[in-house]
């Protein structure tokens, strides 16, 4: 019971299950590796402490499998699985090479740092160990033949070739030997030197040279060639360039611009870039243009960069809050009130009808008040509201009568209302508690503007009357 949850536990820490169906090179053309990073926490392996510095095997390992599965990952035609992504694990030799044959793998390589007795601190290079008693079985030829490219192409960051040994007696290759996989160990320097622990261990980069070599090898052994362009690794997108290194950044393919987050993933969606709001179609190309989003508008220029703060397009203004969403509706912006196109978002500007009402916007967009000039008429504005007045109106002790369907301040005219009649000055003001001559005739209008001699027959005959229905006197 023990060994079966042990093996459930390590397929559980590949996200995978028995029965997932994967198979191996031969039926679907992938060659299907597992990368064994030596050793855990609960098998320590060869460790020493140079220079107040500790090399520790498991940790070392690790970070070199993870770097050899990144490198061939830029490789089609493979698939890289390992056995343990962390040090604390508890995996003996049977659970590593059961994930091997679970997965129908074409080989399991093993990655060791070797040592010696404490003594010798000179001795340095490369070997494998292999099954060799089995020397004519495929699954033996196939070992060493692979373990035989990745020991030779180490001293390209200087190990010595130490060849292979016999290594039936490792549970690796026993337990390889039993499920017919090629199975080997690769051990890479000796821990017990310290000049090979500060050349191929002294840091990440350095490790990383080493385990880039082993994936070289690797993939020269199965003549796979490295990706170019996009390619969809573990459900992302990422793009790689002619030497099939991972793009990360800004990149343009195809006349599209693209971002690629740190992890060289491709992005969709809204995304915080420089602290710049961008946003970017499902296929990762820049979007462009207005957005509707999450119930706001959004406006995104070429590359991406969603708009903020004043911006125009065209002859129009917009406006866009620091999240980008644009305005909407009468907004308050500096103390001055705007309109902003409740489907565009864009400024309304000049006279405007919004609902019932009228208002009137100077060409920036800001809300006039008061008297405003619109085009050849004089029309008033509410202070308090924008809205535009219409009818009698009473302004600083004076009365205006504006027209009630253009607003317009009416001058020079006479205004029947209520069945009286009332006379509008050259200025617009009603006459009240004066005499005055209009058209060569003399009136008199009493304290409420009303005219008492004027009769409808007189006023029928006067070209400048103005006769509307009632209305109800107003007053600001």
């Amino acid at each position: 019971m023990k060994k079966i949850l042990k093996n459930l536990a390590a397929a559980a820490m590949l996200g995978l299950v028995f029965c997932t169906g994967i198979t191996s090179h031969a039926s679907n053309g992938n060659v299907v590796l597992v990368l064994d990073p030596g050793h855990d926490v609960h098998d320590a392996g060869a460790r020493r402490t140079w220079n107040g510095v500790t090399y520790a095997e498991e940790t070392i390992t690790l970070k070199m499998a993870q770097y050899c599965k990144e490198e061939l990952e830029k490789y089609s035609g493979i698939v890289v699985y390992m056995t343990r992504f962390s040090n604390n694990v508890d995996m003996d030799r049977y659970d590593r090479v059961k994930v091997a044959k679970d997965l129908g793998a074409d080989a399991l390589v093993s990655l060791h740092i070797n040592s010696t007795g404490n003594q010798q601190d000179t001795v340095s290079g490369a070997l494998a160990y292999v099954p060799i008693s089995t020397n004519k079985a495929d699954y033996a030829v196939e070992a060493r033949a692979l373990a035989a490219d990745i020991v030779s192409n180490l001293s390209t960051v200087g190990m010595k070739n130490l060849g292979y040994l016999k290594g039936e007696g490792l549970g690796i290759i026993y337990y390889g030997r039993q499920w017919k996989i090629p199975t080997m160990i690769i051990e890479h320097g000796f821990v017990n030197n310290p000049s090979d622990c500060l050349k191929y261990y002294g840091s990440d980069a350095k490790i990383k040279a080493v385990a880039v070599a082993d994936a070289t090898a690797i993939a020269r052994h199965y003549g796979i060639t490295k990706m170019r362009g996009w390619n969809q690794i573990g459900g992302e997108w990422i793009y790689l360039d002619k030497n099939g290194n991972k793009k990360t950044g800004w990149i343009t393919d195809a006349g599209k611009e693209y971002y690629l987050d740190e992890e060289g993933h491709k992005v969709s969606g809204f995304v915080k870039i420089n602290d710049k709001k961008y946003y970017f179609n499902e296929d990762g190309s820049a979007y462009s243009g207005f957005l509707q989003a999450n119930g706001a508008l959004y406006y995104v220029k070429n590359g991406g960069q969603v708009m903020t703060g004043w911006f125009k397009i065209g002859e129009k203004q917009y406006y866009a809050a620091k999240g980008g969403k644009l305005y909407r509706g009468f907004k308050v912006r500096k103390g001055y009130k705007y309109y902003f196109d409740p489907e565009t978002g864009a400024a309304l500007s000049g006279l405007q009808k919004i609902g019932a009402n009228y208002y009137y916007f100077d060409v920036a967009g800001r809300m006039q008040t008061g008297w405003v000039k619109v085009g050849s008429r004089t029309c008033y504005f509410k202070k308090s509201t924008g809205v535009r007045r219409s009818g009698w109106f009473k302004y600083r002790g004076k009365y205006y009568y504006l027209n009630p369907k253009t607003g317009a301040k009416m001058k020079k005219r006479w205004v029947v209302y209520n069945g009286n009649y009332y006379y509008l000055d050259r200025k617009g003001v009603r006459l009240t508690g004066t005499k005055a001559v209009i058209d060569g005739k003399k009136y008199r209008f009493d304290t409420n503007g009303i005219c008492k001699k004027k009769t409808r027959a007189e006023a029928a005959r006067q070209k400048a009357e103005q006769v509307t229905p009632e209305t109800k006197a107003l007053s600001e």
